[in-house]
């Protein structure tokens, strides 16, 4: 029984089984001027162009209104009206995975303190000392797991603004699919 508690509370604390842990980016340039401020020449991208074809390359140049990708050696020119999104990669963090062996450990060397409070005869200094070896341990697995899987995945950096005017929304229901126009 002690056991089975151990795991949930361990895989509850991680947030199993979650391959993917999405991240909501702040920064997310709307011109090409703020896009400079998150990358530069030499800089790996991937970008959508107005009708929605994926191109990857390295930029050459960037400026306040031109985007210069080298595409197999050859060099393509992107004003802001040309491209709906640019993606770049990014390497996970193994922050992310500190923490989580961080809350993992504290709460197992505190579940184990508690279920051995009344038998062992040990005191609240007991079970922080256990709780905070505890901890420590978590975050170096934490660390270690994060390492094992980190992988480079692309995030977004540049979102084209909505023109005014007329905008189309089509958002996902559980029935089916809502659909409204702005003017």
């Amino acid at each position: 029984m002690k056991l089975r508690m151990t795991a949930l509370v361990l895989l509850a604390l991680y947030g199993w089984p979650a391959s993917t842990y999405a991240q909501v980016d702040a920064g997310v340039a709307t011109s090409f001027e703020q896009l400079r401020v998150l990358a530069a020449a030499g800089d790996t991208v991937r970008l959508t162009d107005t009708f929605f074809s994926p191109v990857s390359g390295r930029i050459d140049r960037l400026t306040s209104s031109t985007l210069s990708l080298v595409v197999n050696g050859i060099r393509h020119d992107f004003g802001p009206s040309d491209v709906t999104a640019i993606w770049a990669p990014k390497t996970d963090s193994l922050a992310d995975g500190a923490r989580r062996g961080f809350r993992i450990g504290a709460a197992l060397g505190l579940l184990s303190m508690v279920a051995c409070m009344g038998e062992c005869g040990s005191t609240l200094a007991d079970a922080a000392m256990n709780a905070a070896t505890f901890a420590a341990l978590g975050a170096g697995i934490g660390v270690g797991m994060d390492a094992r899987d980190r992988e480079t995945k692309d995030h977004l950096i540049y979102r084209r603004p909505a023109a005014s005017g007329a905008r189309l929304t089509i958002t996902p229901q559980q029935t089916g699919m809502m659909m409204s126009v702005r003017f």
